[in-house]
């Protein structure tokens, strides 16, 4: 029973100087800014909170959208498959790079519509190549 009082008191203590500290912080924070800008800059009253731990994104890691390439009719001749495009290249395959700029982007806001090949892509796992 002691043990959980003392905790408690512990706790309590440790909230409180949290909140002197951060309140010390954006104190310091304000003056200097009102020294550097002057006295008539409005200075925020206090900081943005971070949002808790339950709303965080949650990491990506591992998991990329495939985009076929854009321009109408790509398939690789092989397989018959799209190509998939590349950020390397505007997000058209290495085959359509050389195209000029403005015919790229017409076809990424083509695919991108509703109806185009790229609406409604969905993330998959992918493997890392070394």
């Amino acid at each position: 029973m002691a043990s959980k009082r003392i905790q408690e008191v512990i706790d309590r203590f440790v909230e409180e100087l949290m909140v002197v500290c951060e309140q010390e912080a954006v104190e310091t924070i304000q003056n200097r800014l009102r020294d550097a800008f002057g006295p008539n800059v409005a200075v925020q009253a206090s900081a943005p909170a971070a949002p808790p731990a339950a709303k965080r994104r949650r990491s990506t890691k591992g998991y990329s959208v495939l985009r076929p390439c854009p321009i109408p009719g790509c398939k690789d001749p092989e397989t018959g498959e799209p190509r998939i495009a590349a950020p390397r290249h505007g997000m058209v395959c290495k085959f359509h790079s050389d195209l000029p700029r403005e015919e790229i982007l017409l076809a990424r806001d083509n695919a991108a519509k509703e109806g185009g090949i790229w609406f409604d892509l969905k993330p998959v796992k992918v493997k890392k190549t070394a």
